[in-house]
């Protein structure tokens, strides 16, 4: 009987407390206007789950989703590759201040290699050939300034460096007449001379699929010392590094 009291009277204040708050509310304009917008709100919402949807405008609202969704994602691929190719842009150009700013330091300069070469002479047709043995110390500066002159604007594979070397540095630039034929003896001291310039960053490899073959070419680096090179020959001084 009791819980049945209670029960009955709560209700009762509960419903007399409702009662004063709204007529409190509705006797003040702010909380009246607040009671309004939530009203329209509400009546809205009611309205528009009372509407008798057709398919087509279903239809036509997910399609203007859709297009939406593709346009945004786009347009956010597209700054992403812009974005990717001007920070490659910014690394290329900060890597070709680095090479024109940075010189080779004096191991470079410093570098000999020792070539070792044979000549083939035979006094007349079929008699067998005379070889002789010989020796030299060039540059590494030396070497590079040579092959170099040849990767002017083009890549060269390693069969033209060869040739240039033998021409330049084994056979006699006197103006005699000989008929010996000039060889390295080590056969791969073209490889070693070029790996040692490609460490120094002043050539570069590149494989060609159509040819079967590598070329080899100057980098932007190397440029620059080519150049320094030969103007340090024009006026006649040596080739320093700064360091």
């Amino acid at each position: 009987m009791k819980k049945w009291l209670l029960g009955v009277g709560g209700a009762i204040i509960a419903s007399i407390l409702a009662s004063a708050i709204y007529d409190f509310i509705r006797d003040r304009q702010i909380f009246s206007t607040i009671l309004s917008v939530l009203t329209n709100a509400l009546d809205a919402v009611v309205t528009f789950f009372r509407l008798e949807l057709r398919v087509w405008w279903v239809l036509l609202f997910g399609l203007l989703l859709l297009v939406v969704f593709y346009v945004y994602k786009k347009e956010k691929k597209k700054k992403e590759i812009e974005a990717a190719e001007l920070l490659e842009k910014l690394s290329v150009a900060e890597n070709k201040i680095k090479e024109l700013t940075t010189q080779p330091d004096n191991a470079f300069y410093e570098s000999i290699v020792e070539i070792k070469y044979h000549s083939l002479f035979s006094s007349y047709l079929g008699a067998p050939a005379q070889r002789s043995d010989y020796k030299k110390t060039v540059k590494l500066s030396e070497v590079f300034s040579i092959i170099s002159m040849e990767m002017l604007d083009v890549a060269v594979p390693e069969d033209n460096i060869r040739r240039v070397l033998e021409n330049k540095l084994i056979r006699p630039s006197n103006g005699q007449v000989d008929y010996s034929r000039y060889y390295f003896t080590d056969p791969q001291l073209i490889k070693h001379i070029l790996n040692q310039l490609k460490a120094f960053k002043l050539i570069l490899s590149k494989w060609d699929d159509s040819t079967k073959k590598l070329y080899w070419g100057v980098t932007t680096k190397g440029k620059k010392v080519r150049d320094d090179i030969t103007l340090t020959k024009i006026s006649g001084g040596d080739v320093e590094s700064s360091g």
